[in-house]
């Protein structure tokens, strides 16, 4: 429980920080990128779009290969992306960024649950996922601040750059 949980739960609301900052730095990226509603708009649904590709593949690629190794290309690819939306030069290179780190993200939900599955018992999963689970609301409790605090601090681009990094370093922890 300590060993499993607690990663998993950072891990996931993490990915929650990444998936909802852009929601805040919405006014502030439309205006120096040029996007009209519409764009900004396909800004924000595109990451779920690329999060719906590998849901059901992310959970056969975990439970196929090393759930692990699978978890860690996961993190990889996700935070290159996110900090990547912050170095974005127009609204068309975030589109894409979105959509990859949407899908980088997608398989990291599955991968999680089978993750749980190898480690807890069938009796203690369902608790176990639960605990899990608490990541989306105590991300909002964190990101709402920091985002806020480094869009006022700085700006948009050092925000994403900044949570962006935030699961490459929790890789090499």
């Amino acid at each position: 429980w300590i060993r499993i949980i607690p990663v998993a739960t950072v891990m996931y609301a993490v990915a929650f920080i990444n998936r909802t900052n852009v929601s805040l730095a919405l006014p502030a990226m439309s205006r120096d990128l040029h996007m009209n509603a519409l764009q900004a708009g396909s800004i924000v649904g595109i990451f779920f779009w690329g999060y719906l590709l590998l849901q059901i593949p992310g959970g056969y690629l975990a439970s196929h290969w090393s759930t692990k190794r699978f978890v860690a290309i996961l993190l990889i690819v996700w935070g290159c992306c996110a900090a990547g939306c912050g170095l974005a030069r127009n609204w068309h290179e975030l589109w894409v960024l979105r959509l990859l780190l949407g899908v980088a993200e997608g398989g990291m939900y599955p991968a999680t649950l089978i993750l749980l599955s190898h480690w807890f018992p069938t009796k203690e999963r369902a608790r176990a996922s639960a605990w899990f689970s608490i990541a989306l609301p105590l991300s909002l409790v964190v990101s709402s601040p920091l985002s806020g605090w480094l869009l006022d601090r700085w700006n948009w681009r050092v925000m994403l750059i900044a949570e962006g990094a935030l699961p490459l370093l929790w890789l090499t922890v």
